[in-house]
């Protein structure tokens, strides 16, 4: 694979959403059109990992599912995944070449940040493959990060620890209710249950929100997935006041099958390292949510 070199600094001209909504525009995107198709991964560990395996148990169900990552290991290629395939070459400089066209048309060139641009290519690149789900990991925080353009209606919180605090606050309560606003109004997002701690403040900021909280429980790493498959709707606990009903899911709905035979789980990607708090959990919840 070809060596790339992102041509913006990490994090541009400062936070805010407004280049990447007008870059988007200028490529023909509509970001929020993503939302019912999309989750939204956030979380100060584990998100990768957790993005991989929401992916991985998808496409036990069907073609057309994108998954947006970082950092990579090897080529920036990694980072862009359809179907469990990288990006080629050609595709990569073919969507980097027009987005870089676009911010220029659009007179952000000097303001763009690198991981904006690289989740600009990957909305591209996945609208052009005519994606039937998509799974994007969040870069730093959730209230000024592009993936909440998207208006994921699932999205995931999977652990909290202190990181950029600058632009997150000096609390874990603070950077959790920054994280939770990856979600758009009336969402679900599904907890980790390393964020128990801080449960009090994020039903808070979801009431506030009107977000619904999903906390998955008892799912440790590794997890015995097979038994969760079987015995799937017992593991999701719904914050008070948020719906109730059925087997343990918020909206009372009954999962839908991951694959024809659910007793037999799909190969899940190891965590990846330095992720230690992946959440399986987390993961096979908004996967049975997109395969509704």
């Amino acid at each position: 694979m070809k060596s790339w070199r992102v041509p913006y600094p990490k994090f541009g001209a400062g936070i805010g959403l407004a280049r990447v909504t007008e870059i988007a525009r200028r490529l023909g995107i509509d970001l929020a059109a993503f939302g019912e198709r999309s989750a939204v991964i956030t979380g100060s560990n584990g998100k990768g990992s957790t993005a991989a395996m929401i992916a991985a148990i998808l496409q036990q169900g069907g073609a057309g599912i994108g998954l947006f990552t970082s950092p990579h290991l090897f080529a920036l290629n990694e980072r862009f995944r359809v179907d469990g395939e990288d990006i080629s070459d050609e595709d990569l400089q073919r969507h980097w070449d027009r987005v870089v066209a676009a911010a220029h048309a659009a007179g952000e060139h000097d303001a763009l940040g690198g991981f904006e641009f690289l989740f600009l290519i990957a909305a591209d690149w996945f609208a052009a493959r005519e994606c039937t789900q998509l799974v994007w990991e969040a870069g730093i925080g959730g209230r000024f990060d592009p993936t909440r353009l998207i208006t994921a209606r699932r999205t995931a919180l999977t652990s909290l620890d202190f990181e950029h605090t600058e632009w997150l606050g000096e609390t874990l309560e603070e950077i959790a209710r920054n994280k939770l606003d990856a979600a758009p109004d009336g969402a679900r997002v599904f907890v980790g249950q390393s964020c128990a701690p801080q449960r009090q403040a994020i039903e808070a900021h979801c009431a506030e929100r009107g977000i619904t909280p999903i906390f998955v429980t008892g799912l440790g790493v590794p997890s015995p997935l097979a038994e969760v498959l079987r015995n799937s709707l017992d593991v999701a606990s719904p914050a008070p006041g948020g719906g109730g009903g059925g087997r343990g899911h918020a909206d009372g709905t009954t999962a839908a099958p991951l694959a024809p035979h659910p007793a037999r789980p799909p190969t899940l990607p190891s965590p990846r390292r330095g992720e230690g708090r992946s959440d399986p959990g987390a993961a096979f919840f908004i996967a049975t949510k997109l395969r509704r």
